[in-house]
């Protein structure tokens, strides 16, 4: 994660601030994208192969999404975790309709993320 990425999530936390979301009710929960069914996995922390901080990840063969309750040697608020959850699924829907460029653009599916759990937060997408 860069430094400009890091900050934005920094500040975008402070503006949309979550209640409580329980990220543990998430873990091997289910949902389908275009017949595709992915898992997700709340885990502890994720593995550190290159050195960098990771938040969660997409396994696009497995169909599974890892998120990690602690990033480094700090566990991460709730609210951090959900986000970064959102993030992950925006990954699944850009790599499921074949816009694989865009989803390695992490500004552009960190900005989707942040836009969507505020609309989340204000109610305005409910089932």
């Amino acid at each position: 994660m860069t430094r400009l990425e890091e900050l934005l999530r920094k500040v975008c936390m402070r503006t949309y601030k979550l209640k409580s979301m329980k990220i543990d009710r998430f873990n091997n929960k289910k949902f389908e994208l275009f017949g595709t069914t992915y898992v997700i996995k709340v885990v502890g922390i994720l593995a550190n192969n290159d050195n960098m901080y990771q938040y969660g990840i997409t396994y696009n063969a497995k169909k599974e999404i890892h998120i990690s309750k602690k990033v480094g040697d700090s566990i991460q608020p709730e609210s951090e975790v959900y986000l970064t959850l959102v993030h992950e699924i925006v990954h699944c829907i850009l790599d499921a309709g074949q816009y694989n460029e865009e989803s390695q653009n992490e500004a552009l599916v960190e900005w989707l993320s942040r836009c969507i759990v505020s609309l989340l937060k204000q109610k305005i997408l409910v089932a």
